[in-house]
C-alpha cells in the first residue's frame, strides 16, 4: 500500500446500483472518503433511458416471496436482499428525495413526473458531499488485492487508485471480455448471454399486421416446456411485448444453445380451452348461419387478427358459415389456441440490454453481498449473475444490493476508524 492515503471506498461503475451503495455508504459513514469511477462519459445511462426515459423504478410488489419469482436466475439467493431493501423501502427511500413513485395497472411503478430526471436528480443529489468525487471516462484496467490489505484498482494511462474496499457495479456485459477487469481477483464467472429480447421471425406473413397488440395470450416454448401470459405485440421483424420478454428471460439460457433458432406457439384465447372455443363457435353459426365468416365478431380479439386467421383457414373464401365446414372451424380453433412461428434469430430489447450470467452468485455472500474470498471486494447490480423480467425487477435488484453492500461496507469502514 503506498504512503497516501486510500479512498475508504471506490466504485466501479456509475449506474443505479453504484449511486444507492455509494448515498447509502455516506449516510452511514459521512466522512467516509468515496471514488467513482465511470468509464463512459455519462452516468446513469440506463436509468435515463429506462421505460421509454421515464424510468421503471421498481414493481408494484410488496410480497417478497412473489417478488424472488420474477427473477430466472438468482431468485433464491435474493431472499435475504430483499429482506433487507424491499419494494417498499423503495418508494420510501426515493420519497426522502421528493420523489413520489405510483403503480401503472399492470405493476410497473413509475415518478409521478414521468421523467426519469426526477430519479437521476435524486441519485446525484444522495452523494452531494465534500467526501465524494466522481470521475468519467476513466477505465479500470484490473483490481489487484495489496499484501498488506485493500487493494489496487489500474486505470489506463497506467494510473493507480488505491482503496480499502471496492464495489463493483458496472452491470452486465454481452461477453466475457467485459470482466476481464476482475481476473486477477479469480472471481468464477458464469459467461453472459442475452436475457430480454424480442423473437425475428424472418419473412413473416404477419409483417403487414405490424403494429397489432393482442392483450391477453399466452406464448411458449414446446420444445423447453415453457410459457408466460400478457400482451404480445407484431412487429416488423417479428413479435415482441411482455409476454415475449418474459419468455426470453427465461430461456435465455436454452435459446442461445439453439443459436436462436426455434418454434414457438402463440395461444390468442388463453382462458378459453378448444373445446370451449368450438362450443361459442357453434352457437354463434346457429344463430348466424348466413353470415361471412370473416363479418363475424366473435372473441374478444383485435380484428385485424381475426381477419389474419379466417385468411390462414380459408374461412375468408367462403360467403356464410354453412359453406366453411367442420375442417375449417377445427382449423380456426387450433390458430386461436396454437399459432405456430419459427424464430430465426433476436433482437435486443430497445436499448435496455440486459444479460443472463456475470459473476457467479456462489462466489458472494448475499448476507452483505461481498465476495468470499476477498474481504473487502462487493458487487451489486447486473454485475452479478443476477436478473429479472421486464418490469423494474432489475433496478430492484440494482437498489437492494446496492444497500446490503453499503451496509457492510460502512461496517468495515466503522471498524477500521475505531
Amino acid at each position: 500500500m503506498p504512503n497516501e492515503k486510500p479512498y475508504d471506498l471506490v466504485v466501479v461503475g456509475a449506474g443505479a446500483a453504484g449511486f444507492f451503495a455509494s448515498a447509502e455508504t455516506l449516510r452511514l459513514c459521512p466522512d467516509a472518503r468515496v471514488l467513482m469511477l465511470e468509464k463512459t462519459s455519462q452516468v446513469l445511462a440506463k436509468v435515463r433511458i429506462s421505460g421509454g426515459g421515464r424510468c421503471n423504478v421498481t414493481h408494484n410488489c410488496f410480497d417478497n416471496s412473489r417478488l424472488q419469482t420474477h427473477y430466472p436466475r438468482g431468485n433464491s439467493w435474493l431472499s435475504g436482499v430483499f429482506k433487507r431493501f424491499s419494494v417498499k423501502d423503495t418508494l420510501s427511500w426515493f420519497s426522502g428525495f421528493g420523489v413520489k413513485i405510483v403503480a401503472e395497472a399492470d405493476g410497473r411503478m413509475f415518478p409521478t413526473s414521468n421523467r426519469s430526471e426526477s430519479i437521476v436528480l435524486a441519485l446525484q443529489e444522495s452523494v452531494r458531499s465534500s467526501n465524494f468525487r466522481l470521475r468519467t471516462n476513466c477505465l479500470v484496467k484490473s483490481i489487484k488485492p495489496e499484501n498488506e490489505g485493500g487493494f489496487e484498482l489500474l486505470i489506463k494511462d497506467s494510473e493507480s487508485i488505491f482503496a480499502a474496499n471496492v464495489l463493483v457495479a458496472t452491470g452486465g456485459s454481452p461477453g466475457p471480455a467485459g470482466f476481464s477487469f476482475l481476473s486477477p481477483l479469480q472471481l468464477p464467472l458464469v459467461s453472459p448471454v442475452p436475457s430480454l429480447f424480442t423473437f425475428n421471425v424472418a419473412k413473416h406473413d404477419w409483417a403487414s399486421l405490424m403494429g397489432l397488440a393482442v392483450e391477453k395470450a399466452a406464448v411458449s416454448l414446446p420444445a423447453f416446456g415453457l410459457s408466460f401470459q400478457g400482451p404480445v405485440l407484431v412487429t416488423h421483424w417479428g413479435f415482441s411485448g411482455p409476454a415475449i420478454l418474459k419468455l426470453s428471460a427465461a430461456a435465455a439460457r436454452l435459446l442461445h444453445d439453439c443459436g436462436y433458432i426455434f418454434e414457438f406457439q402463440i395461444d390468442f384465447l388463453p382462458e378459453l380451452s378448444r373445446q370451449e372455443i368450438e362450443q361459442v363457435l357453434l352457437s354463434h353459426i346457429a344463430s348466424n348461419p348466413k353470415q361471412k365468416p370473416s363479418n363475424a365478431h366473435i372473441f374478444e380479439i383485435p380484428k385485424r387478427l381475426w381477419d389474419q386467421l379466417c385468411l390462414e383457414s380459408g374461412l375468408a373464401n367462403h360467403h356464410n358459415w354453412a359453406e366453411a365446414g367442420k375442417k375449417k372451424l377445427s382449423l380456426i380453433v387450433e390458430l386461436l389456441k396454437s399459432k405456430r412461428f419459427h424464430a430465426s434469430g433476436k433482437t435486443t430489447f430497445k436499448d435496455e440490454f440486459v444479460t443472463a450470467g456475470g459473476v457467479s452468485l456462489e462466489a458472494i455472500d448475499s448476507r452483505t453481498c461481498q465476495s468470499k474470498s476477498h474481504p473487502g471486494i462487493f458487487l451489486a447490480g447486473e454485475v452479478l449473475d443476477v436478473d429479472g423480467f421486464t418490469g423494474g425487477f432489475n433496478f430492484q435488484a440494482a437498489w437492494s444490493t446496492g444497500y446490503v453492500a453499503a451496509l457492510a461496507i460502512s461496517e468495515r469502514i466503522s471498524k477500521k476508524n475505531q
